[in-house]
Order: structure tokens, then C-alpha cells, then sequence
């Protein structure tokens, strides 16, 4: 067998699932930032949800670079997560959160056949739109925690959405080639490099001071400082990526690891 081929499946594997588990990490952060007591299910759903979309994005992004085996492979993985996903869906009644969850996950495997289009003719639709499906259901997670406020849900959403810009938007740059070539209108194909690291950069400066105008304000927990140590070090790591023109997804997916790192720190010695 070709090793490219088996090292390009291996790599979307990796991809996968360092992104699915990243999601996990932000779960389990957001649940030791507000208290929350028993996340287990929303845990499994993001599990689901992320590995299912994030490895249909990849088969279909790298379909024709597969062989016909490793499209078999991925796709009987697809259709076990998928099978699994359903029945995690209804192990509580919990009728609003799964049927919003499953509307995710149809809008997003359906994505790359009818609204891929939609990529050409809006600027930042395809960033736009992925940032959106994941706040949605950080948004169901707090609602249906009960543990923090409409002004506090709001607050942490506008933090959850920059952090989700600035790594799909950092994302696009290892295909702004291609992108351009098909006309996808991203934030990368609209800024040109330069311009998309200083306005990273700026998105990152932003999400801090926000972070510290939350607490002072009431809003977050004072445990949500330690949410600027992961960010800070994203904003170190984007700049030096430029340096050695490697543009890997795991650069900014580190950041969410870091979520769960530093909150743990805090929670226990601080």
C-alpha cells in the first residue's frame, strides 16, 4: 500500500480526534468554570457531534486523495458514530437538546453538497456558520445547567465565539489555495496572511480583556482568569506558525486543552 495515502488517512484520523477531544476538554472547562455538577451527557453528545462532523468534513475534503479502502474505513466509522450518536440522544429525556443536536449534525454533513455554494457568494459564511453550530450548543449546555444567568450566558458565548473565530478563521489558511481556486469566500481569502494575523491577533488581545471586564463586572466566575493564560500562549503560537509556514489545526485546538489545564490549576490551589 502507498504510504502517502496511509499517512494522509492516519493524519485525518489524528485530526479528528485531537479536535473531537479538544471539544470534550471545553465541556468538562465550561463545567468546572460555573459548577456544573453532572455534565456526563452533554460530554458524550459533544463527543458525537464533533467526531461525526469534523471526520465527514475531512472524508469529503480528502475524498479523492484516499484509496477505496480507507473511504470504506472511514466511512464504516461514520456510520458507527452516527449509530451511536442517535442512541446517546435519547439516554435522558431530554427531547429539546437532542432534537437541536441531531438539526446540527444533518445541517452539517449536508453542508458540503448544498451549502458550499452559499460559500461563494457571502464573505466568512463558511466560518460563520461552523462557529455557530458549536456556540449553539455551548448555548443549550448552559441554558439547560441552570447555573448561570441570561447576562452571564450571554457575557462567556461572545468569549466562546472569538476563541471559535480565531481558530477556524487561523484553519482556513492551510487551504486558502484551494479556497481561492473555488471561490470560497473565507476570512483568509478576504484578508490575504497579513492582514488575517494582525486581525488574529487583535480577536486574541480582545478575548483577554474581555475575560478581565467579565469578571470585574460580575458576569464570570473569578476563576475565569485562568482562561488568559491558554489564550495568551495562542497569541504567542499564531505568529510563530507564520515563521515556519505551517499552518496545523492542532496549533489552536491546543488552546482548549489548555482550558481544562489552567481551570483545573486554579480549582485546585488556588
Amino acid at each position: 500500500m502507498d504510504s502517502t495515502p496511509r499517512r494522509r488517512f492516519a493524519n485525518i484520523l489524528f485530526r479528528a480526534i485531537f479536535t473531537t477531544l479538544g471539544a470534550v476538554a471545553e465541556i468538562f472547562a465550561i463545567a468546572l468554570l460555573f459548577d456544573i455538577s453532572s455534565p456526563l451527557y452533554f460530554i458524550i453528545i459533544a463527543f458525537f457531534l464533533i467526531s461525526i462532523t469534523y471526520l465527514w468534513d475531512f472524508y469529503s475534503y480528502y475524498y479523492h486523495e484516499l484509496t477505496k479502502s480507507h473511504r470504506g474505513v472511514a466511512a464504516i466509522i461514520i456510520v458507527i458514530l452516527i449509530i451511536g450518536f442517535f442512541v446517546a440522544m435519547f439516554m435522558k429525556n431530554k427531547i429539546v437538546v437532542a432534537s437541536i443536536s441531531v438539526t446540527l449534525v444533518i445541517l452539517e454533513l449536508i453542508y458540503h453538497k448544498y451549502l458550499n455554494e452559499i460559500s461563494k457568494m457571502f464573505w466568512a459564511f463558511k466560518d460563520i456558520i461552523t462557529v455557530f453550530f458549536w456556540n449553539t450548543f455551548i448555548l443549550l449546555f448552559l441554558l439547560y445547567s441552570g447555573v448561570t444567568g441570561i447576562a452571564s450566558t450571554i457575557f462567556f458565548l461572545v468569549f466562546v465565539f472569538t476563541r471559535d473565530l480565531v481558530n477556524i478563521a487561523y484553519c482556513d489558511l492551510k487551504d486558502i489555495s484551494t479556497d481561492r481556486d473555488n471561490n470560497f469566500k473565507t476570512f483568509a481569502t478576504l484578508l490575504g496572511k497579513g492582514h488575517l494575523f494582525r486581525a488574529l491577533t487583535i480577536i486574541n488581545l480582545f478575548s483577554i480583556l474581555w475575560i478581565i471586564l467579565g469578571v470585574s463586572l460580575g458576569l464570570l466566575p473569578s476563576l475565569a482568569y485562568f482562561l488568559i493564560a491558554p489564550v495568551f500562549l495562542t497569541t504567542i503560537l499564531i505568529p510563530l506558525s507564520r515563521s515556519t509556514q505551517v499552518y496545523s489545526t492542532t496549533t489552536v485546538d491546543f488552546e482548549y486543552y489548555g482550558w481544562l489545564l489552567f481551570l483545573l490549576i486554579g480549582k485546585l490551589f488556588f
